[in-house]
């Protein structure tokens, strides 16, 4: 039985599109993550409002942010956000009164 010549171009381009298609994903929440690792406004440890609740910046990775926060039970929530969706949160310093009191005597 002899294969098509058409078959092994159909196969390359299958292979191609997916390629394309997993490369995509993969750069779509790598440059998002760099530069929210690069941004100096956030860095892990600090204290943020995501979507109105309180958190702290646990993990800031190239795909991926962790957030923790404490539940009712005084138990320790992480919740695990792709970078290329947080455009879509709602996230907000919390900066403590006395922090910028400091930063104000300094300058």
């Amino acid at each position: 039985m002899e294969i098509p010549d058409s078959i092994p171009g159909l196969i390359n381009i299958a292979l191609s599109v997916g390629f394309g298609l997993l490369l995509k994903d993969l750069l779509g929440s790598f440059i998002p993550g760099m530069l929210f690792y690069l941004n100096p406004f956030f860095t892990e440890g600090d204290v943020v409002l995501l979507n109105g609740e309180e958190c702290i910046i646990t993990r800031i990775g190239l795909r991926t942010t962790v957030f923790s926060r404490q539940d009712k039970n005084h138990k320790t929530v992480w919740r695990i956000v792709q970078n290329d969706l947080l455009k879509w949160e709602k996230l907000e310093k919390v900066i403590k009164e006395e922090s910028l009191q400091k930063d104000w005597e300094e300058k």
